[in-house]
């Protein structure tokens, strides 16, 4: 399935006895009001991504939830199923920072070809 919200894709690793349900609700809290406060009431943020997608990418990197020492844990072990309760939230991760990824490589690249339009062309 898809995993385009973050609640829902963070489900199967506190069902798994992988998180503590009660700090992946800190972390969770934390990461929304993040991207609450970067939104200001937008639907996406200057590189096109959703509060559900900022938020992701702000659990990933929280010190107090620990989620990125589990996800890394986990897949440095190479083994399916200890993999399989974090795939619906590294899946989500990635097209976060995938589309960030993207959305830079385009900007950049509008730059370039803004800057020969008004410099013309340097060879």
């Amino acid at each position: 399935t898809d995993a385009a919200n973050l609640r829902d894709a963070v489900a199967d690793i506190t069902q798994a006895g992988t998180l503590e349900q009660q700090a992946l609700d800190r972390g969770l809290r934390v990461a929304f009001s993040k991207a609450d406060r970067i939104l200001s009431g937008a639907e996406r943020d200057s590189n096109g991504l959703r509060r559900d997608e900022i938020a992701a990418i702000n659990l990933y990197t929280q010190e107090a939830a620990h989620v990125y020492r589990h996800v890394n844990a986990a897949l440095s072990l190479k083994e399916i199923e200890r993999i399989r309760p974090f795939w619906h939230y590294i899946n989500l991760l990635q097209l976060a920072l995938q589309l960030d990824e993207f959305l830079r490589v385009v900007l950049d690249v509008a730059r370039v070809l803004g800057y020969v339009l008004s410099h013309g062309p340097q060879i």
